[in-house]
């Protein structure tokens, strides 16, 4: 079992030094204070009687120790690595602890990884090995380098790299990742005299949707896997690359394991939100038409939405008719927007918590439908009793009263008008068309029909400001609901 403290500094002497003692490397420092201590920890877990782990915790470190190794590629079968577990855990087998220090350095100009076998002050044995700029490239790159490197320079360096035999783990990667390099680039030039950078296989315009990197979340995935593990949850698979970062939460995809049901995962939403350190508890739902079920995980900070980068999702204004209003009613956790047709929702609610976005979404659809119609196709009345959110709207030409009403009053007078004068109206239009709806009377007349979209900030504000008069006022919201589908009148 390897122990290994990984270390990415500009000055990696702050964290350890190696000097000559009597014929020795000696190594010290904060680093090397810190895996020693961890080293010490874990060896004293499998040697000797005084074990200080009692008999349940040494149990729930097999369990721990086999789930890890079956998990992960690792070589060798599932049976071979519990034979071995179980060995060292009877004491059939001695189990070996060494500790490596990787130091990551990409302000080193060395050429090449370098690894050192030595002591602590302790005499315990230590490998410090140290990863320069060139190396890490190298690897992040899978070995294809063509911006250093010809085909030929290329073979030079996995020559180099053999006769030099170092005999680090890290070492011996990159001399296979080196070769597989020189192979990837004489199959992908075909005689050609120098390699050219691949090509990304990224669309831009997808990129610049995106709300973060599902690989900066890894490390939750595994922590879930962990989680679920511990509570029975048997587990297929959640893959990290099929993470979902939208600007309000994080998708984790997890495929269930066969005859799992997901009633437990539900029931455990408090505590995976415990053992993960989250801010609230993840919604946990199936997804429809895959062998997924999503754990939402809201974002510590949400990500700001600009309406204008998803408005070419919304469908022309020559391909939609009259009545029907597109807007964007969200972005999904995959970043993709999700548009819909206010024509089929006309009776909106838009509720929430003070600051969580009830005015900037009504802002948002205000944006889709000025965006997509003309002013002389729609007709709007906006109402803002608190005279703050709405005012910069009394240029809009095409507004009911002619200005933004912000008298309770008012508004009051606006909902009579639309119930004692214009929903009348309109049936009227309807009936000499001989038409069901305001699309078909669209369609049959050059007399047309505009929409009428009623917005109301504050609503609850205007009910109270109302007083006695709030219960006519209602009666006319319910009169509209019931009656003003067909026509156009959407609030």
């Amino acid at each position: 079992m390897d122990i290994i403290e990984v270390k990415t500094l500009n000055e990696p002497d702050t964290a350890f030094s190696i000097e000559t003692r009597e014929g020795d490397e000696v190594a010290t420092g904060k680093a090397v204070e810190q895996i020693t201590e961890t080293t010490n920890t874990i060896r004293r877990l499998f040697e000797g009687d005084d074990n200080i782990t009692t008999p349940p915790r040494r149990e729930a470190l097999r369990e721990q120790l086999y789930y890890e190794l079956i998990g992960g590629d690792v070589p060798g079968d599932k049976m071979e690595w519990t034979d071995r577990v179980n060995e060292v855990f009877r004491g059939d087998a001695q189990m070996k602890v060494n500790s490596r220090i990787v130091s990551v350095e990409i302000n080193s100009a060395a050429t090449s990884d370098a690894s050192l076998d030595c002591f602590t002050e302790d005499h315990q044995s230590l490998t410090i090995t140290r990863l320069p700029k060139q190396t890490v490239v190298r690897l992040l790159m899978s070995g294809q380098d063509f911006e250093s490197e010809s085909p030929d320079d290329a073979s030079e360096t996995v020559s180099e790299t053999e006769e030099t035999g170092d005999d680090s783990d890290t070492g011996s990667g990159q001399e296979d990742v080196q070769e597989e390099k020189v192979d990837n680039v004489s199959d992908d030039n075909s005689g050609s005299e120098e390699a050219k950078p691949a090509e990304s296989t990224v669309d831009e315009s997808e990129a610049s949707d995106s709300f973060g990197d599902p690989a900066d979340y890894a490390d939750q995935v595994e922590t879930l896997k962990r989680v679920l593990y511990e509570y029975n949850i048997k587990v297929e698979s959640i893959d990290p690359d099929n993470v979902e970062v939208g600007p309000n939460l994080i998708r984790y995809k997890v495929e269930l394991g066969s005859g799992q049901g997901q009633g437990p995962l539900e029931k455990r939403a408090e505590d995976i939100a415990r053992e993960m350190a989250l801010e609230r508890e993840p919604f946990i739902h199936r997804l429809p038409g895959t062998p997924f079920v999503a754990v939402d995980v809201p974002r510590d900070e949400t990500a700001v939405v600009h309406i204008e980068d998803y408005l070419d999702d919304l469908s022309q204004r020559e391909e939609a008719t009259l009545g029907e209003m597109p807007f964007i009613a969200g972005i999904n956790p995959a970043g993709e927007s999700y548009p819909a047709m206010l024509n089929e929702a006309p009776h909106m609610l838009v509720g929430g918590t003070t600051g969580s976005g009830k005015t900037v979404f009504l802002y948002s659809l205000l944006t889709c439908l000025l965006d997509r119609f003309a002013l002389d196709e729609l007709r709007l009345a906006i109402v803002d009793p608190k005279m703050t959110n709405f005012m910069f709207c009394n240029q809009l030409t095409n507004l009911e009263h002619e200005k933004v009403i912000t008298d309770d009053d008012a508004a009051a007078e606006l909902f009579d008008w639309i119930v004692d004068e214009e929903i009348p109206r309109r049936m009227e239009v309807l009936s000499q068309s001989g038409s069901i709806d305001i699309n078909d009377h669209n369609e049959r007349s050059d007399d047309q029909l505009r929409p009428l979209v009623v917005f109301i900030d504050e609503y609850a504000d205007l009910i109270d400001g109302l007083g006695d008069e709030s219960d006519e006022f209602e009666e006319n919201v319910r009169r509209i609901a019931q009656k003003a589908r067909s026509l156009e009148f959407i609030w």
